[in-house]
């Protein structure tokens, strides 16, 4: 699975465009997401046969779910590792 890269003209239509500012923002609510299910597709494929995962979910709403959670623990480990004394 190739995921998408991080590009300045998100759109292909040659010009920076609100458009363009809001398939970035896209991107990065996805990019967690899309990692962690692709990640699963290739090394666990049958954990990811188990849970029904396929490449469709990994540009759904499902990618979603998975990046704000990712990002939610990422966020609860950062604030504990800042707060570590």
């Amino acid at each position: 699975m190739e995921i998408y890269s991080l590009r300045h003209d998100m759109t292909g239509d040659g010009v920076y465009t609100v458009s363009d500012l809001w398939a970035q923002v896209k991107w990065w609510l996805h990019l967690p997401g899309e990692l962690v299910l692709s990640g699963m597709l290739k090394f666990t494929p049958g954990l990811a046969r188990f849970f029904e995962i396929s490449l469709v979910q990994c540009r759904d709403a499902f990618s979603i779910v998975v990046s704000a959670i990712t990002w939610a623990t990422t966020y609860i480990i950062w604030s504990v590792l800042v707060d570590w004394d």
